[in-house]
């Protein structure tokens, strides 16, 4: 049975139950896709970043783990993880570091499951996250699970709601001439921390009575396990 429950494992499920179970109760691998490792090496890069080292220091660090291989597709992802390393130390957010890749782990009130998950930065009196992406955000894309969580964790940490900002770069629009990142900011009101735990109950009391039907829908095409799908992919 299950112990845990993280933000990409609830929106794993939300989306379809029966890819959750592909993943998470017979953990099949998936293919990596390659928007996830240009993320995770941007990432890398801030955390380096914020944790003193140099750009120049950063590009050469991650060039030496992503150019392993020079293939066309390596070379275009450095290129693209660069662009947006040099944007974000452009447009960083400067505010005092508590902890980088800061991560918790936290038993819930209401059912069985600690709630784990990873904060990009913790700063004093509230958290940052960054985001790449091929589209612009609202305040509403971001009023979702995730930031819900995080949110969560923090008031349970530190005993008040954190001010949240959100650094997005948009791949789509780094050759523009004076593009800048999008930086939103906002607050969560102390209900969500209620709002988290009944989520999270439903999820464990969903997953315990196997409700693992298959969601079909457009996210089918992109999905990870479509060709292991025992109900294939919507067309």
């Amino acid at each position: 049975m299950i112990t845990t429950v993280s933000s990409t494992s609830y929106n794993s499920y939300l989306t379809c139950p029966y890819k959750w179970q592909l993943q998470y109760e017979y953990k099949l691998l998936a293919p990596e896709v390659v928007a996830f490792e240009i993320g995770k090496a941007f990432h890398n890069g801030v955390e380096w970043f914020h944790n003193g080292m140099s750009l120049l220091d950063i590009i050469g660090k991650l060039k030496d783990i992503m150019l392993k291989e020079k293939t066309l597709e390596n070379i275009n992802n450095f290129s693209l993880v660069r662009q947006l390393l040099e944007l974000y130390v452009k447009y960083s957010l400067p505010l005092k570091t508590q902890a980088t890749e800061y991560q918790f782990r936290i038993q819930l009130k209401k059912c069985p499951l600690f709630l784990t998950g990873k904060i990009d930065r913790v700063i004093i009196g509230g958290i940052n996250e960054y985001k790449t992406s091929s589209f612009d955000y609202t305040q509403k894309d971001l009023d979702n699970i995730q930031t819900k969580i995080y949110s969560f964790a923090y008031h349970n940490k530190f005993g008040q709601m954190p001010e949240s900002t959100y650094w997005i770069g948009n791949k789509k629009k780094l050759k523009k001439k004076d593009y800048k990142p999008q930086i939103i900011t906002f607050q969560h009101d102390i209900a969500v921390l209620d709002e988290v735990e009944d989520k999270c109950v439903e999820y464990y009391n969903n997953i315990k009575q196997k409700k693992f039907d298959a969601n079909r829908g457009k996210h089918c095409l992109w999905c990870q396990y479509r060709d292991s799908c025992k109900y294939k992919y919507a067309k």
